[in-house]
């Protein structure tokens, strides 16, 4: 069975003599193997909802369980190798981990390995590669880890579409636009996502005018049916200075689903406006590859040694 191997602090290396004292985290949950629509640069940040479980403990000298947020760490892992292996930074912020690409995951192909998410021992999320007798290791390291991340870390803008993006969510216009600007009063674009957050950019101005918007959520194996979630709402892009790549519409805490924005020009405008272009220069969204965690594993090697610690 794969199961990532760690050296914890208190362990000598040296780069001659190999040390084998190694621990093992105690339990494991793989995540299915997932398919992009998109290709996904490594360092993309990825999540996966734990609500219902519980990863970020560990057990105390006297066996008792202790709330730690270095206790768990996600690996990127060969299912055929017990040596290829790959810590991944990572956090849990409410509820929610999120982790980022070893590599880089092509569209439309399954990744060639499985992340998993190892938990439920101390300090984990603290490791750092050695040179361990010739052979790349990992031991706990206190004051420096690079796969120990925070809140701020996290980047929710994963994906950035522009109007000449050939992703699979991306956008498509009807009546007039041009390279994602248009006056034509009743022009409509539409905007392909997934949620829980998006985000909107275009430009700003004196001879700008308003549009509307409203949201679809799409049908998945969650959702059996496509649904409105938000209404025809308008949104006024007049200013009294040009200003270029505004933030005009940020939605959040959406549910984890495909989404279609629709976006309308309208014939009403601001009283100071002197026209009624709109332009939408981007978008961004936090992208989801619909993670599914499998059951939990407990490693059978693990054992209590006699100060009540596992090794």
């Amino acid at each position: 069975m794969t199961w990532f191997k760690y050296l914890k602090d208190t362990e000598n290396i040296n780069p001659i003599t190999r040390n084998t004292s190694y621990s093992y985290p105690l339990c494991k949950r793989s995540l299915k193997k997932i398919t992009p629509k998109d290709t996904l640069s490594v360092g993309t940040w990825l999540f996966v909802d734990i609500s219902e479980i519980n990863i970020n403990k560990y057990y105390d000298d006297q066996i008792n369980i202790q709330e730690d947020e270095t206790s768990y760490i996600v690996v990127y892992e060969s299912l055929s190798s017990q040596v290829q292996y790959t810590p991944v930074e990572s956090v849990i912020v409410d509820n929610i981990l999120f982790f980022k690409t070893a590599e880089q995951h092509n569209a439309s192909e399954e990744i060639s390995k499985q992340y998993s998410i190892y938990y439920n021992s101390k300090n984990i999320r603290k490791i750092n590669s050695v040179n361990n007798g010739g052979q790349t290791d990992y031991q706990i390291n206190l004051l420096d880890s690079p796969y120990y991340s925070d809140q701020s870390d996290v980047d929710l803008t994963t994906i950035d579409v522009y109007p000449d993006s050939s992703y699979y969510y991306s956008f498509s216009y009807l009546n007039g636009w041009d390279n994602g600007t248009a006056t034509a009063v009743g022009a409509k674009l539409y905007a392909t996502f997934t949620g829980p957050n998006f985000y909107l950019y275009g430009n700003i101005g004196k001879n700008f005018g308003k549009f509307r918007y409203k949201l679809i959520g799409l049908i998945n194996k969650k959702y059996m049916n496509s649904s409105e979630e938000i209404s025809w709402t308008t949104v006024d892009c007049y200013s009294s200075e040009n200003k270029y790549n505004q933030l005009l519409l940020q939605l959040s805490n959406l549910k984890y689903r495909d989404y279609q924005l629709y976006i309308e020009v309208i014939n009403d405008k601001n009283i100071l406006s002197t026209g009624n272009n709109i332009n939408i220069s981007s978008y961004s969204f936090t992208y989801n590859t619909y993670n599914i965690y499998e059951d939990e594993l407990i490693n059978p090697d693990t054992v209590f040694v006699s100060s009540g610690n596992i090794k």
